[in-house]
């Protein structure tokens, strides 16, 4: 025996059509018309960056500015994380007094 309940639900679910025009996935036309030009991203890199254009210093300066400063300091091991932070301050701040 069926309950009422349960057959009103196919009946409603029955009648439901699905508009397969708003679930496809986009052409690539349509995605290419939304990738941002170099000027757009090159703004967003200066608002996201502003200190310079060039965007954060890469892990490559910093290391051989720690490295500096760890053989400044005599070769002492242990102040490895104090030597990479003061690298990056350091590495910061000659990249934003540059014209």
């Amino acid at each position: 025996m069926t309950s009422p309940a349960a057959g009103r639900a196919t009946e409603t679910f029955s009648d439901l059509q699905i508009d397969q025009s708003t679930s496809r996935e986009p052409m690539m036309s349509e995605a290419a018309e939304h990738v941002p030009d170099s000027a757009a991203i090159a703004e967003e890199s200066a608002a996201i960056y502003p200190d310079t254009i060039e965007g954060p210093p890469t892990p490559e300066a910093i290391a051989i500015e720690a490295y500096r400063i760890y053989m400044a300091r005599g070769a002492g091991d242990g102040h490895d994380v104090e030597d990479w932070l003061e690298a990056e301050r350091r590495v910061s701040e000659s990249r934003r007094a540059k014209p």
